[in-house]
């Protein structure tokens, strides 16, 4: 079933499509292993600021998708043009702070300038 949704959230970023972002943050959140290329993926091609506090939170469940979670993070920093400040970097969990801010450094090395 993860598979099947990780292929339909691909699918739709393909087609630029941001129709279901809710649900993309959604499966994100359970940050299913087998699936969550394919998630961080999407996020990346599609992804909005409602997405940082999803990707936070995988980092400090898994500190291994920190690049790949960087990735995706860089293109909706770029995208969206968000600051460390910005609402949607707000909202992480206290807990997940820690994650958001290696992740905003390491996205931050990766951006071009």
């Amino acid at each position: 079933m993860r598979g099947a949704r990780a292929a339909i959230h691909e699918s739709l970023a393909a087609l630029d499509s941001r129709v279901a972002l809710y649900d993309l943050r959604e499966t994100m959140e359970g940050a299913p292993r087998a699936v969550m290329p394919a998630l961080l993926r999407a996020a990346g091609r599609v992804g909005d600021g409602s997405l940082v506090p999803a990707l936070a939170r995988a980092v400090a469940k898994e500190r291994a998708w920190l690049e790949p979670c960087a990735e995706a993070l860089s293109a909706i920093v770029a995208r969206e043009k968000l600051r460390k400040t910005s609402t949607a970097c707000k909202a992480v969990r206290p807990d997940d702070r820690s994650a958001f801010l290696l992740l905003w450094e390491t996205a931050k090395a990766s951006r071009p300038r």
